[in-house]
Formats: C-alpha cells, sequence, structure tokens
C-alpha cells in the first residue's frame, strides 16, 4: 500500500506541474484605462453560430490583455492617440495574429474584422484583418493578411506508471 502512495504522489507531482499555466508579470499585464469620451474601445466579437470562432485584442502597447480570449466581445478601452494593439482570431484549433498602428480618437468605438479561407476543418491558410469605426463603418487600417498556423503546437507524452 505504502508502494501505491508513492507512485500516486509522484505522479501527481510530474502532472501538476506539466499542466502548469504560465504566470504573466503584473508589469507585462495591460491596465486599461477607465471608460470615457477621452478613451476609444477596440471591440472583438465571437460568431454566434459557432462558439469557436472569435477574434480579440491580444496586446496593447506590447502588454498582455489578461483573459481576452475568455470575452471576446467585451471591449478593451485604450487611451486615444497613436496605439499599437495585436489582435487575433481563432477558429477551432486554426489561429492568426497581426499587429496595428493606428490613431485612436477619443470617444471612437473600433470592431475588428477578419475574413479566411477557411472552409473545413483542415483548410486555411490565411487571415486578412482591418479595423474599422463602428459609427461609421469606415476603415481606420489597411488589410494586413497573415498566415495561419495551429493554436496548440503542444505535444503531449502519455506518462505510463506501471502497475504491479
Amino acid at each position: 500500500m505504502a508502494n501505491f502512495f508513492a507512485v500516486f504522489a509522484i505522479a501527481m507531482t510530474v502532472t501538476s506541474c506539466a499542466n502548469q499555466a504560465t504566470v504573466i508579470p503584473p508589469e507585462r499585464q495591460y491596465r486599461q484605462p477607465p471608460p470615457s469620451a477621452e478613451n476609444a474601445k477596440v471591440i472583438g466579437s465571437r460568431d454566434a453560430r459557432q462558439w469557436a470562432r472569435f477574434e480579440f485584442v491580444r496586446l496593447v502597447e506590447g502588454k498582455r490583455v489578461m483573459d481576452a480570449d475568455k470575452t471576446p466581445d467585451s471591449p478593451v478601452w485604450i487611451e486615444s492617440g497613436e496605439r499599437f494593439i495585436t489582435v487575433e482570431h481563432h477558429d477551432g484549433n486554426f489561429k492568426c495574429t497581426a499587429n496595428f498602428t493606428f490613431a485612436a480618437s477619443a470617444g471612437a468605438s473600433y470592431r475588428i474584422m477578419v475574413e479566411t479561407d477557411r472552409k473545413g476543418a483542415l483548410s486555411g491558410t490565411y487571415c486578412d484583418f482591418w479595423l474599422v469605426d463602428v459609427a461609421t463603418d469606415a476603415k481606420v487600417t489597411e488589410v494586413v493578411r497573415q498566415p495561419a498556423s495551429r493554436l496548440s503546437d503542444r505535444q503531449y507524452i502519455p506518462i505510463f506508471v506501471p502497475v504491479r
């Protein structure tokens, strides 16, 4: 019985170490300014028909927007002026990322727009990204084409614990 507990403790230690999330230090986390008429917001979206298809703001000025992929249709507030953001599009295991530098106007709302050549589970080579002003539906950035990649390139290694 003691051997069982020893093997169990080792297995739990190994698997818990392998599954720990990466911790983003506070100085690399984006702190949103308060919602106000002096600031702008960027809005992602989630496809109502397909819950695994969505776009969101990943970085603002190189700092991580925490949990943005869990609430893609929530606005990310940014200060007005010249801004650098990174946006992502996820569709199942299909992912694209693009960078934009644009002039954010006070009180404006911007939406992330994406078109892709993905037609099925194993297809898709690129995404076209751009930002539009929600009030006027006018493009505020050029269309940026980015190659697609897999969302997860993790390789899982099974852990075998022999039992007597």
